[in-house]
């Protein structure tokens, strides 16, 4: 295949994007000790919880996503045009499925949701209900990547470079997502942070974190960690999509879908 016909930005050598990833996490823990942990810096907002809520962090996980949808999308066109429809399924589906979770996390939907369902029901209700709706909410979001992995997702494997990606990719972007749903059961937060404020940092929070415990137990391990597991664990996906892609150009996948590795490789 003519790696002309490709655009530069899908000609992305995956581990560029790891590279990236990674660089940008070492920054933002760097910066996270540095401003709330030794209280060197002041964040823009004083002592505002931005730097993983928002800004460059959330913002870069964003422009990832975006671009995971282009190529996803963009990858699916070509493997059809090239009558591999099956693999093409799989890429169309995440396409979709990512663009799903961008309108997500961009628009906050399962916040809106759930406080919708504590404005229409009373507390004791809304308090049973809530995360009855947020669970299948989620769970029909995840549903469509869930069904391409599922029957799609052998084909793409046949890439071992993507396959290497996705098999620790995958399961590190569900624990960063599920890792969300903790909120549920605050006591899980609360001892995660106790321990980690007492064996990782001797008990170095600042005082503005002791002074408002609840808030910023809770914001510290759903914030910094799960974001720090999610980006991550999105990032090797990419990588896996991005490798699948170069195998794809040089002619390194077995001739059919149906073909063996093994048997295309002889």
């Amino acid at each position: 295949m003519n790696e002309a016909h490709w655009p530069r930005i899908m000609r992305v050598a995956a581990h560029h994007v790891l590279y990236a990833v990674s660089g940008l996490l070492v920054l933002a823990w760097i910066l996270f000790f540095v401003i709330y942990i030794f209280g060197w810096l002041n964040y823009p907002d004083g002592q505002d919880t931005g730097l993983f809520d928002r800004d460059l962090f959330e913002w870069s996980q964003w422009a990832l996503m975006a671009f995971t949808v282009f190529w996803s999308g963009f990858i699916s066109a070509s493997l059809f045009a090239e009558g591999r429809p099956l693999t093409a399924r799989f890429f169309l589906m995440m396409a979709f499925a990512f663009g799903f979770f961008l309108i997500d996390i961009t628009g906050n939907i399962g916040l809106a949701v759930n406080l919708r369902v504590r404005v229409i029901f009373d507390d004791g209700v809304a308090g049973v209900l809530s995360p009855i709706v947020l669970i299948t909410y989620f769970t029909l979001l995840a549903s469509l990547p869930i069904f391409a992995l599922t029957f799609y997702g052998k084909y793409v494997r046949q890439s071992s470079s993507a396959r290497r990606y996705l098999a620790i990719g995958v399961p590190l972007y569900v624990v960063g997502v599920i890792a969300g749903f903790i909120q549920l059961f605050l006591q899980v937060y609360f001892d995660s942070l106790d321990w980690a404020n007492t064996s990782l940092l001797a008990g170095g929070f600042p005082v503005w974190f002791r002074e408002n415990v609840d808030t910023y137990r809770l914001w510290l391990i759903d914030s910094p960690a799960q974001d720090t597991i999610e980006f991550f664990g999105l990032a090797l996906i990419v990588a896996a999509i991005l490798a699948f892609a170069a195998d794809f150009r040089a002619g390194r996948l077995p001739a059919s879908e149906t073909e063996p590795q093994s048997e295309a490789a002889a």
